[in-house]
């Protein structure tokens, strides 16, 4: 339960539906990007849902397998275009 909570907590949503149902995902965590990972904060734990938001979010969920086809992670990065402050 205390994974959940921490995941939950920093913004990470359960995916719902398809071949990565259970995996968590954030927009702001996204592997070769990680001048995202500054635009996360906590925000708390759990919120419960109703059934009506439920399925809205189903809907929007990513299809991870498809991410690194349409953006490929970069060969190399310029560290100096880099901003982690």
């Amino acid at each position: 339960a205390s994974f959940y909570r921490q995941a939950n907590g920093w913004g990470f949503r359960r995916m719902l539906k398809g071949s990565d149902k259970g995996s968590f995902y954030n927009e702001n965590f996204l592997r070769g990007l990680p001048h995202l990972a500054k635009k996360m904060a906590r925000t708390g734990g759990v919120k419960i849902v109703d059934d009506k938001k439920l399925d809205s979010n189903i809907v929007h969920e990513p299809n991870l397998w498809m991410i690194s086809d349409e953006h490929p992670v970069p060969e190399t990065v310029d560290k100096d275009t880099l901003s982690y402050a």
